[in-house]
């Protein structure tokens, strides 16, 4: 069990529950780690955990590990990376915590904010997937348009899994529950200790 003896201001631009505890001292990594790598292996995609505000890289699992590169090539080129991944809190006043991104050609990622007790405290990222079968040729160059060299396009069409729209959600919320319910679980045994 995590001790936590610093004391953390609340104006530092951080993801704070409240002066003594970060999502970081939340979360046991290794635990997430371990379920990332097993639902990565059996849904063929990514998962990218960062904190927020400050867009820290917490988890970076999954065979694909052209995504992460992937994901900040394409934003950098249609928009800075921090507007891109802060985009998921612009989406929760519409009640639709996950969204899903489109690239063109049938490929997308899908990203939900990660809250707690209210808090916005991460971003959970899953990609690449494709929503239907590719025309080849299409995708290709797509990619190309994307910035993408011929490893990572060749390794998209060999590595990235056919799955709907609603999977897609699904994957989204289940990976966002887990996440919620144990970050929640140590926030309340650690709050406890400190009674």
């Amino acid at each position: 069990m995590v001790k936590v003896e610093q004391q953390y201001p609340k104006s530092e631009a951080d993801n704070r529950f409240d002066s003594r505890f970060r999502f970081e001292d939340l979360v046991d990594f290794e635990l997430l780690r371990r379920l990332f790598d097993r639902v990565a292996r059996v849904m063929s995609f990514s998962v990218c955990l960062e904190s927020h505000p400050n867009l820290r890289k917490l988890l970076n699992r999954g065979h694909q590990d052209f995504y992460p590169r992937f994901r900040h090539t394409h934003e950098s080129s249609v928009r800075s990376s921090s507007e891109s991944n802060i985009a998921p809190t612009a989406n929760l006043e519409s009640q639709k915590p996950s969204v899903i991104r489109h690239y063109g050609a049938g490929l997308v990622d899908g990203t939900v904010p990660i809250i707690v007790q209210g808090e916005h405290v991460a971003n959970l990222f899953i990609g690449l997937c494709l929503l239907n079968e590719p025309d080849i040729e299409s995708l290709r160059a797509r990619l190309t348009q994307l910035g993408c060299d011929d490893e990572v396009s060749t390794r998209v069409l060999n590595e990235v899994p056919v799955m709907t729209e609603l999977q897609l959600h699904d994957a989204l919320s289940f990976l966002d529950e887990i996440v919620v319910v144990h970050a929640e679980q140590r926030l309340f045994e650690l709050a406890l200790e400190y009674e």
